[in-house]
C-alpha cells in the first residue's frame, strides 16, 4: 500500500508531465498562419494555370479542407484547449510541410515545368 507522501509524488509527476505535453497557442499561431497563407498562394497558382487544371482544382479544394479545419481550431481554441498538446503541434507542423508541398507540385504541374525539363532530358 503507498503511503500519502508517495501518493502525493505520484500524482505531482503525472501534474508535471502532463503540463508539458499542452503548448501554448502562441505555439500554434504561426503554424496556423502558415497553412493559410499557403492556400492563399495555392488559390493565385490554380487562377493562373495553363496546364492540368482539373488536378490543381481538386488539390485546391483539399488544401481548402484542412485549412477550414485549422482556421476553426483558431477560431474556438478556448473551446479546444485539450487539443494544443505537443502531439497535435507536431502534426500541424507535418500538416504545414504537405501543404507546402501541394503548393509546389501545383506549381509545376501548372505551368508544365516539369514536362518541359522531361522533354529537354530526352
Amino acid at each position: 500500500m503507498e503511503d500519502n507522501g508517495s501518493k502525493k509524488n505520484s500524482f505531482t509527476e503525472n501534474l508535471v508531465d502532463s503540463a508539458f505535453m499542452f503548448v501554448q497557442f502562441a505555439k500554434f499561431l504561426p503554424l496556423i498562419n502558415d497553412v493559410g497563407n499557403f492556400f492563399n498562394e495555392i488559390i493565385e497558382l490554380v487562377e493562373a494555370a495553363e496546364h492540368n487544371k482539373r488536378t490543381c482544382v481538386m488539390l485546391k479544394q483539399r488544401v481548402r479542407i484542412a485549412e477550414l479545419a485549422v482556421r476553426e481550431l483558431r477560431e474556438k481554441r478556448k473551446e479546444r484547449k485539450e487539443f494544443f498538446n505537443k502531439t497535435n503541434y507536431i502534426r500541424l507542423q507535418e500538416l504545414s510541410g504537405i501543404i507546402t508541398r501541394i503548393k509546389n507540385f501545383i506549381s509545376e504541374i501548372s505551368q508544365m515545368k516539369s514536362l518541359i525539363k522531361h522533354i529537354k532530358a530526352k
